[in-house]
């Protein structure tokens, strides 16, 4: 008898689509994410907070990444939490990291105020475990969102892949 390696679970995605990079597929696909998780009872609070940073990824990636062929998106399922990765071959992160997320000085009584500058900043305070990587021509971004409780990830520099 041999003592040989057991096989590694892969725990199977719980929803995983592509999308072209458009903003109208962007939106259809945040329309299909928030059902499917209220479909299998997650709170509203948790889809809030999934629906919004998906919604501010899926849209840097079109109106920023510019990328030609459909991103993919998964989500892992584990009793607590989220496993999200977004998989798209627009261009590279400036820089080849992750947006720290700094949010702008502005007067609230500015009218009106801006448009943008938020996301990072969205993205970041609703999010854990954020990693991003550039390989073989894409952009690989991969983000944790936990359930039932409150989630921040710090302005740290991302992992890098080698």
């Amino acid at each position: 008898m041999t003592n040989r390696p057991q096989p590694v679970s892969v725990q199977s995605p719980f929803l995983q689509f592509t999308l072209a990079c458009t903003f109208m597929d962007a939106r259809l696909a945040l329309k299909r994410v928030r059902a499917k998780l209220e479909r299998v009872g997650i709170g509203k609070k948790d889809v809030d907070r999934v629906e919004i940073v998906l919604a501010e990824v899926l849209n840097n990636i079109v109106e920023h990444a510019h990328a030609e062929e459909p991103a993919q998106v998964t989500i892992i399922r584990s009793p607590n939490k989220l496993n999200i990765v977004v998989l798209d071959n627009g261009g590279p992160m400036p820089d080849g990291d992750l947006p720290c997320g700094q949010l702008a000085e502005y007067a609230i009584e500015q009218d009106p105020l801006p448009e943008g500058g938020f996301g990072w900043f969205l993205i970041r305070d609703l999010a854990n475990e954020l990693e991003y990587s550039r390989r073989e021509g894409k952009n690989h971004l991969s983000f944790v969102i936990n359930l039932n409780t409150e989630a921040h990830a710090s302005c740290q520099p991302a992992a890098k892949s080698p």
